[in-house]
């Protein structure tokens, strides 16, 4: 932290993962409002992700203009299976242009090295749901619980661009129906699953005769893959029903018209969910 200007300056640096960037949107801005002067740093990758998903909006803040230098490959990481790690092998990355071969066990290892010399960690999360956990950590470093901070007062939720995906906007059709009448379905932006099971919740929502909306990202089969629904389904749910491959979650949840969720039960889905005070139906985490 430097002090050099008389404001108190901070680095912030997230990972490529959308659960991430929700809240390092937020933070800096109410660290901000504070008085502090905020770098946020992030990698080519998201702001690649942000431009593609973004480029037709001229009237949503790019908060990430500024920061655009990083060259870490994370795309090619997710297309060479290596992120999110799903086993503990170890692999050599030898292939990312520009950075030395390194294993996945010592990225992994020199990560938890250096979280050991922190002076304090803070938690998205909330001291009463994990009090016990957060009292175990703070035998080693102080940890401190600040959550949830996907969410920021100072601007609404639709002032900053922060997906990493194009987002559909669903307002206009949730506001046609009825208050609590529709199930929000999404897995979230990392979990993958096998057609089978993509097919055996399509028909299961489509049996239930409800209004849905339902997210269906790329990728979440296999990268690539974006035939995972059953033939002709697009055209059997119609008006009733929205198939879509992204959205602003927290802005369809907090929609009159959402009465549930089903969801795979991953961290910021569940702050989320609970921020905005909408029931949960879970499915485990390798649906």
């Amino acid at each position: 932290m430097d002090e050099s200007d008389g404001k108190p300056h901070a680095i912030m640096i997230s990972i490529a993962d959308q659960a991430h960037i929700n809240p390092f949107v937020n933070l800096p801005l109410n660290i901000a409002s504070k008085g502090f002067c905020i770098t946020s740093v992030y990698l080519e990758f998201v702001h690649h992700n942000l431009s593609k998903g973004h480029h037709s909006n001229t009237t949503e803040l790019d908060f990430f203009y500024e920061a655009r230098k990083s060259g870490y490959h994370w795309d090619l990481l997710r297309e060479k299976g290596h992120v999110p790690c799903k086993d503990n092998k170890k692999v050599d990355l030898n292939y990312l242009p520009r950075v030395e071969s390194i294993s996945t066990r010592d990225v992994l290892f020199a990560t938890f090295q250096e979280v050991k010399k922190a002076d304090f960690i803070l938690h998205n999360t909330v001291q009463e749901l994990e009090y016990e956990t957060l009292s175990a950590l703070n035998k080693y470093v102080p940890n401190h619980a600040i959550g949830p901070v996907n969410f920021s007062k100072i601007l609404g939720i639709d002032t900053i661009s922060n997906s990493l995906c194009p987002e559909s906007d669903c307002t206009k059709w949730l506001d046609s129906k009825a208050p609590g009448s529709v199930l929000y379905v999404s897995f979230g932006s990392l979990v993958q699953t096998s057609k089978q099971v993509i097919q055996e919740i399509a028909y299961g929502l489509l049996l239930s005769e409800i209004n849905f909306i339902w997210v269906v990202r790329e990728g979440i089969v296999s990268p690539g893959d974006t035939n995972v629904l059953p033939a002709g389904y697009q055209d059997k749910v119609k008006d009733k029903r929205l198939v879509i491959s992204w959205c602003n979650q927290i802005k369809v949840l907090s929609n009159p018209a959402v009465g549930g969720f089903l969801t795979h039960n991953g961290w910021s889905s569940t702050i989320e969910s609970l921020w905005v005070r909408c029931s949960d139906d879970l499915l485990p985490h390798n649906i």
